[in-house]
């Protein structure tokens, strides 16, 4: 086996690795799990709001979601796992969006080296699954973000879950099912669930 064909496997296998759900510790994500922390992730702040343009080219921030779950999958149009994780989330848009708002962020416009996105991207990507145009959005700070990649925010805005890789949509639904059961039930007895801080 040659050098080259050495680096090509190693490179295989790092992407097939890397392609698989990775969940996150609490521990190790300052906004996972705390349930005073109503930030969205670090999105909104005191005296600071995180702004992304959707593919409408509104200006949209995390705050125009309170009151409702939000599922944010972070995708790429160069990503191939994105494709599937794409066509996931525009079925699950169609079929749960009363209890869930999924949103997609897309972090780079192709796979070069800090090229971001910009409005035209978000249509094209909408256009092409099917998805709400004001409910995917660009990240202008985001391009080395490992993707696919998910988020799921409760209604006042904690981290509820966060994972990297392709989920199916079942997957999702049932992932969403018990942190939003879990959410549910600390609101309404204050007793936390063990992923809670």
């Amino acid at each position: 086996m040659n050098a080259a064909s050495s680096i090509y496997i190693l490179f295989a296998l790092t992407l097939v690795v890397s392609c698989g759900p990775t969940q996150y510790s609490s521990a190790a994500d300052p906004y996972l799990g705390i349930m005073t922390d109503l930030s969205y992730g670090g999105l909104v702040t005191p005296g600071a709001e995180v702004r992304r343009l959707n593919a409408n080219g509104s200006a949209v921030s995390m705050n125009q979601f309170a009151g409702r779950f939000v599922w944010a999958d972070y995708a790429a149009p160069w990503c191939q796992p994105c494709v599937s994780q794409s066509q996931a989330i525009a079925a699950l848009e169609k079929s749960n969006s009363s209890k869930i708002t999924y949103l997609t962020v897309l972090t780079s416009k192709s796979a070069k080296y800090n090229d971001v996105p910009d409005v035209s991207s978000a249509k094209s990507w909408a256009r092409r699954f099917g998805l709400e145009g004001d409910r995917v959005l660009v990240a202008t700070n985001l391009w080395s973000r490992t993707i696919p990649h998910h988020i799921l925010f409760s209604p006042d805005g904690q981290m509820l879950y966060k994972s990297t890789g392709v989920l199916s949509g079942a997957q999702i639904q049932s992932t969403a099912s018990r942190f939003i059961k879990d959410w549910t039930a600390w609101k309404e007895t204050g007793s936390p669930a063990p992923w809670m801080k």
